[in-house]
């Protein structure tokens, strides 16, 4: 990591101030007076810190921030947005966004430096990166109305300790493949593909993921086995030439399936544990551990308690269906980050009973009992535009408050990176 410091602010003073205080203390220091300059020269020098205003023009410093976060070169610069605004949906969009923190001004200089060396510490610690490619549920779902949350299905992208997980290949994978190409330039690429099931929007998007494609490429694929066929066979059916003109044996890269029968997945330093969720078919979620920290990936699961129910006799099956919903609990409990479906609204749900998804209560209702730190509600719905996407993430914001608890909780957006 890089013992450079990138100040971006539009007030001279504050520029000088910084600039003399970290080139003091041994750092090499770079300025911009403007966003766009400020962007520029952090794709130049790639510094190990950047320290962001936010209102500036043309670019503010959200706009330089997203520019940082997509730029892979960049994945260990440690960002810190300072500004006067001190509005919490100004920190919480910041931190969504990829910041590692948000310095409220006027600050004190040793106390920013603090900041910056904790955060620091923290990425050589084992950070775990998430990023979102596919958000949606079911069918993508392109067009005006899905922009902020996208519209791509179920695939999410983690890294840690050197190693690249991917949990689901919906289409999200495929911008995620054309990702890893330009990365990776041809040099060998190694990456861990867990699929949950294999609904179609948590495959559909493999054969459209350029780096099977590619000899240099290894991919190990671990999932469920399926009822009566291996997991094999299923991820092969969908390339059958009846659907597809390239079978999965011609890709190209070399292409391992694992499936899962007990006990928990090592890769490197990580350790994966998995756990079968209520949902249609062989499902499993994922709890990933690294350096201490923990990310949850529990997606397409309905509360046992509302399934059994229907089958009368409802206050035992409710009873029974409880003691198997604290299962799930116990596996998410005390997760950094838990990514827990939210497909349908309070007022939807009870049409859709026995579909295999949860209503965004419920899903915040585990998240409070398992004591996690953050939740990003994700498998958006496909006939939920954006604006009921954000009243949804709402809602469950209002339901936690009244908890009095400190959980952060936000809609997955795709292209959405999160430091844990």
């Amino acid at each position: 990591m890089s013992d450079s410091v990138l100040v971006i602010d539009n007030d001279p003073n504050i520029v000088d101030l910084l600039s003399y205080f970290f080139e003091r203390r041994g750092y090499t220091v770079h300025a911009a007076m403007d966003g766009a300059d400020g962007l520029n020269q952090a794709l130049a020098h790639r510094p190990g810190v950047v320290i962001c205003d936010v209102i500036m023009e043309p670019l503010h410093g959200f706009q330089v921030l997203e520019g940082i976060r997509a730029r892979r070169e960049l994945d260990d610069t440690v960002v810190i947005m300072v500004s006067a605004k001190s509005f919490r949906p100004d920190i919480e969009r910041a931190l969504q966004l990829g910041a590692d923190d948000y310095v409220v001004k006027p600050f004190l200089m040793e106390e920013l430096l603090q900041t910056v060396q904790q955060r620091r510490a923290a990425r050589r610690k084992g950070t775990m990166t998430v990023r979102f490619w596919g958000t949606r549920g079911s069918i993508a779902t392109p067009g005006p109305g899905t922009t902020r949350y996208g519209g791509n299905t179920s695939c999410v992208e983690l890294r840690c300790g050197g190693e690249i997980l991917i949990f689901d290949a919906g289409t999200g994978i495929r911008g995620l493949g054309e990702a890893l190409m330009r990365e990776f330039e041809g040099r060998p690429l190694i990456v861990h593909l867990f699929v949950s099931h294999t609904h179609w929007d948590h495959i559909q998007g493999f054969p459209f993921f350029m780096p099977a494609y590619q000899a240099t490429s290894t991919i190990n694929v671990y999932g469920p086995s399926g009822q009566g066929r291996p997991l094999e066979k299923l991820l092969r059916g969908q390339m059958d030439p009846d659907y597809f003109p390239v079978a999965l044996g011609d890709m190209g890269a070399a292409i391992r399936v694992h499936e899962y029968r007990s006990g928990d997945f090592a890769i490197g330093e990580t350790t994966v544990r998995a756990h079968y969720l209520n949902h249609p078919g062989m499902t499993l979620g994922y709890r990933v551990t690294h350096a201490g920290k923990s990310v949850v990936y529990a997606t397409d699961n309905e509360p046992y308690r509302h399934t059994l129910a229907r089958f009368g006799r409802r206050e035992s099956a409710e009873g029974f269906g409880a003691q198997l919903d604290e299962s799930l609990v116990r596996f998410v409990a005390d997760a950094d980050l838990y990514i827990g479906e939210a497909q349908y609204t309070d007022e939807e749900y009870p049409a859709k009973i026995g579909w295999g998804h949860s209503s965004v209560t419920a899903t915040v209702e585990v998240a409070l009992q398992a004591r996690v730190k953050a939740l990003a509600l994700y498998h958006h719905d496909p006939m939920h535009p954006d604006d009921v996407v954000a009243a949804m993430e709402a809602a469950a914001r209002r339901a936690i408050q009244g908890r009095g608890v400190d959980l952060r909780c936000f809609a997955a957006q795709e292209g959405q990176v999160i430091e844990v």
